[in-house]
């Protein structure tokens, strides 16, 4: 039996669009990873500023709700509009981080509010 089976086709694309949501969140914080070590190791820094630290704790906060995520969807079929909502929110959690820590309204990061607006709408539409 899958899990798909009590909820047919819309639960099927719901589970589908979670995980693409989960996997496109991977991506992005590990490219911000990427930069965020490019950037400090071109400064030349001995040690991280208190900025690059709670950056980094950012990343590995990000990761590790997407493992979570990712076990969460595993079993739960009858969970996934619930499951969504919490990633949506823990997006906004993260983006509000993000451009709080890195120049409020001025921050590069800005562009993730209405991403994750983007990715709400795409995931829990409404009929």
């Amino acid at each position: 039996m899958t899990a798909f089976t009590e909820f047919g086709e819309a639960g099927s694309r719901l589970y589908r669009r979670l995980v693409w949501l989960t996997l496109l969140r991977i991506v992005l914080v590990t490219i911000l990873l990427a930069a965020s070590a490019v950037m400090v190791l071109r400064s030349g820094a001995q040690d991280l500023g208190r900025v690059e630290q709670v950056l980094y704790g950012i990343i590995l906060a990000t990761y590790a709700a997407s493992i979570v995520y990712l076990l969460l969807l595993r079993g739960s079929s009858g969970r996934y509009r619930r499951l969504g909502y919490g990633q949506i929110c823990g997006d906004v959690v993260i983006a509000g981080c993000l451009v709080y820590l890195t120049g409020g309204a001025e921050s590069i990061f800005v562009f993730m509010f209405p991403l994750t607006v983007v990715s709400a709408s795409v995931l829990l539409y409404r009929r």
